[in-house]
């Protein structure tokens, strides 16, 4: 009996934080998002600054600690980077 009341409550909460990431996918640009990342931001660096937004917000140190262990990078540039990409900086500047 336990064993199904988990299984359901993962499937609902798996099936709950999919809808979120699509939503975070598919939704329009903010006025904010416009402002900074233009008229029509490209799709992808819409979702990279919302996912960075996001995890800066609600888990910053996992989320550095997590970056710089998989990357090797150290922890401050690891918190730069993620700093500067929710605010909508790129990541890295082009080239002309």
């Amino acid at each position: 009996m336990i064993r199904i009341i988990l299984s359901a409550l993962f499937k609902g909460l798996t099936g709950f934080f999919a809808i979120i990431v699509i939503s975070m996918t598919l939704a329009p640009a903010t006025y904010a998002e416009s402002q900074v990342l233009g008229a029509t931001p490209d799709r992808f660096d819409l979702i990279q600054v919302r996912l960075a937004r996001t995890m800066m917000d609600v888990a910053p140190d996992l989320a550095v600690d997590g970056y710089a262990k998989v990357t090797g990078a150290p922890k401050d540039q690891v918190r730069t980077l993620l700093q500067r990409r929710a605010a909508g900086d790129p990541l890295f500047a082009q080239a002309d």
